[in-house]
């Protein structure tokens, strides 16, 4: 452990210090300078959504979110809907996997269940996958 952490560092080894530099193959080989090799940088995607919160009183309209899509089987708010009066409550930045998300959140209220949601009570969403 010590050795890795005082002698063989990886911008600045000491093979002269190193106990076991005539076994090393990377100090036989003169690969000394280009070990360890750096893991690749993730490359990441950027995404903006829109997450709409849409009330009915004490209800909220919640889909299930379908086979191919994250969360397939959990409870999600609705996204790509065209309604009419909202308010902007702000923006949440999430990440999953190499996926980094920006969501808008907008509040709604409606009468009108936006296709494939169902309402939940308040207090169900607890307890709701």
């Amino acid at each position: 452990m010590e050795l890795g952490a005082l002698t063989c560092r990886p911008k600045a080894a000491k093979c002269d210090q190193c106990p076991v530099a005539a076994h090393c193959l990377a100090h036989q080989k003169g690969l000394v300078e280009s070990l360890p090799t750096p893991k690749p940088r993730t490359k990441w995607k950027q995404i903006k959504e829109t997450l709409w919160v849409v009330t009915n009183g004490d209800q909220i309209a919640m889909r299930t979110a379908q086979e191919g899509e994250w969360w397939t089987g959990l409870q999600i708010l609705p996204r790509g809907l065209e309604l009419g009066d909202s308010q902007l409550l702000g923006d949440i930045k999430y990440t999953v996997t190499t996926h980094k998300i920006t969501a808008q959140v907008v509040l709604v209220e409606s009468t009108e269940l936006p296709e494939g949601c169902s309402w939940f009570e308040v207090e169900q969403l607890a307890k709701a996958a």
